[in-house]
């Protein structure tokens, strides 16, 4: 029997290993928002966390939107995936209807405004990253 591995590509997801014990990875379901020679970029989109995203980020409006752990690296910093490319400038497309990142004072502006909806946005605490070449390995 043989065992076709798949590449790492930008909109895969990577799932752990059943016996992996690593805090951040153990159970997770990463998606891998971005791929290429310079290294890989990605989010751990199951894992949810029991904080607001006001108290993450002080100057954000009120928003119920939920918070989840991203990764390992950065955690003092928030990311974010979203499906309003049309309204949030300079995001990077994930896949078709996926994007991440973007321009976040004009997110706050749409939170304020009611124009941006949790369905459309989640935020992350830190991201999952690796070196050029380290997934292929």
């Amino acid at each position: 029997m043989t065992t076709r591995t798949l590449k790492p590509l930008t909109g895969r997801l990577l799932i752990s290993e059943p016996a992996l014990q690593d805090f951040y990875f153990r159970k997770s379901v990463i998606l891998l928002a971005d791929h290429s020679a310079e290294g890989s970029f990605g989010l751990i989109i199951n894992k949810p966390v029991d904080v607001k995203l006001t108290e993450v980020v002080k100057d954000f409006p009120e928003f119920e939107a939920r918070v989840f752990l991203g990764g390992p690296v950065k955690t003092d910093s928030i990311f974010f995936i979203h499906t309003r490319n049309d309204l949030i400038s300079n995001s990077t497309k994930i896949l078709e209807g996926l994007y991440w990142g973007g321009d976040i004072e004009q997110v706050k502006k749409l939170m304020q405004a009611s124009l941006i909806l949790p369905q459309h946005i989640r935020f992350f605490i830190g991201y999952s990253g690796w070196a050029p070449g380290q997934l292929d390995e």
